[in-house]
């Protein structure tokens, strides 16, 4: 793992030695996220539970000030289950955010972003023994601080990676949960504010990559 991490840091830091553009007033920035993982789990008693995640997450912004950005973004999120399809689920979000940069030199930035967001997240899974099926709506409305690092590609592209996830959060959740007809348990809703911070370097294992692409440079 510190090997082909190594590999790419060095990849990366001789692909942006002559790149000299920075975040600029005026330039317009789409980028995103993408991410998708499918993979079987195998419980105690040798049943097998294939998944699939699917992740996307387009955003817009524009350089409103040397090296600061305000910008908008959308979530989108599937979960499969491929033995039992009453457990696929959707999740929509969106948000607003505003990001600062730091130029290090050379095309490497160091930045800062805060957001406020707005998720409907839809989850099922097995609960309780007998299992039943577990059916919950979410409703969160929630700010965040997130750091990263950016490094341009090349004049039009930028590399970034967020660390450190959800640094600082802070929101409002509403939840709704049911249960299959039949089943021991009893629906309920329930509402919480609260407050998290999120320090923990195991993290780093496991980098959100995006790109960006920047228009006007």
């Amino acid at each position: 793992m510190k090997q082909k991490f190594t590999l790419i840091a060095t990849f990366i830091f001789f692909t942006v030695l002559t790149s000299k553009a920075q975040v600029s007033k005026g330039d317009i920035i789409v980028g995103g996220n993408l991410g998708f993982t499918t993979g079987t789990q195998k419980d105690v008693d040798g049943n097998k539970n294939s998944t699939t995640n699917f992740s996307i997450q387009p955003s817009f912004g524009k350089v409103y000030k040397e090296n600061k950005i305000i910008g908008i973004i959308a979530r989108y999120r599937y979960l499969g289950n491929g033995d039992n399809s009453e457990l696929n689920t959707n999740s929509y979000g969106a948000g607003i955010y505003l990001r600062q940069y730091k130029p290090l030199g050379k095309g490497f930035y160091v930045f800062v972003q805060e957001s406020l967001n707005a998720d409907l997240n839809h989850l099922k899974n097995f609960y309780g023994s007998p299992a039943d099926i577990q059916d919950t709506k979410e409703t969160n409305l929630y700010v965040t601080i997130n750091p990263g690092f950016a490094c341009d590609l090349s004049k039009r592209f930028q590399l970034e990676l967020l660390f450190l996830n959800n640094l600082i959060s802070a929101g409002y959740s509403h939840q709704i949960v049911k249960y299959e007809p039949g089943a021991l348990y009893n629906d309920y809703k329930s509402n919480y504010f609260y407050i998290n911070s999120n320090f923990d370097w195991s993290q780093l294992s496991s980098l959100n990559v995006g790109v960006k692409i920047f228009f006007g440079r």
